[in-house]
């Protein structure tokens, strides 16, 4: 009797991962699919599958809000916080280097906040809620290439990562099945948002004895 209620374990356990890994229609395809069923796969197994056109329309729309929301931080808080020196061209690259410190702080805090509810919540090999941070990550991604432009050639390294990194999350929004691995991706963002979150009190002039820093 013990090793039969051993294999009924086994058996319910593989059958909770398999439903785990079983990927039903999100509202992001939905969405593309109303818009246009070229941006998703034409294959009916492939249900969350997106086509090229669909992630060039994806990196787009994430892009853009991306930099929205850096237009919106600069006329609500980084103008105000360093008015002081506003008409100093070295204020002016202090600012744009916050900003983009920013982003980045609020990319891996919403990377890690996702693969620790995971965790936490002992739902690690859940797709559920990937592929909204694969677009999310997908859109950061490609706008700091935009952004950073300038730096590409100058920082080969920098160039690799991030394209090594849209290359990554383009292919799990192309891939069938696999979205169950995103939120151990996303776990390597962890201490990046703890490093970008002292980067940007640096930037903004905290001096590391303060209570903020601590």
């Amino acid at each position: 009797q013990p090793l039969t209620e051993r294999v009924s374990d086994k058996s319910v356990a593989e059958q909770r991962l398999l439903r785990s890994h079983v990927e039903g229609r999100t509202l992001i395809t939905d969405m593309l699919r109303a818009i246009s069923p070229s941006l998703l796969e034409a294959d009916p197994v492939s249900v969350n599958e997106l086509s090229r056109t669909g992630v060039l329309a994806v990196t787009c729309g994430s892009s853009l809000g991306f930099h929205f929301l850096r237009l919106v931080l600069r006329d609500w808080f980084f103008d105000a916080f360093l008015v002081q020196g506003r008409v100093a061209g070295s204020a002016m690259v202090k600012r744009r280097i916050t900003e983009v410190y920013f982003l980045s702080a609020l990319h891996s805090l919403m990377c890690a906040v996702f693969s620790l509810r995971k965790l936490f919540n002992g739902r690690w090999d859940s797709h559920h809620g990937s592929e909204g941070m694969l677009c999310f990550s997908l859109g950061y991604t490609a706008y700091s290439l935009l952004s950073l432009r300038k730096y590409v050639c100058r920082d080969p390294l920098f160039a690799i990562s991030e394209v090594a990194n849209f290359v990554k999350m383009a292919s799990c929004l192309r891939s069938r099945g696999v979205q169950w691995i995103v939120p151990l991706l996303m776990s390597s963002e962890i201490p990046v948002a703890c490093l970008n979150a002292l980067r940007m009190l640096s930037e903004l002039g905290v001096a590391p004895s303060s209570v903020t820093w601590r």
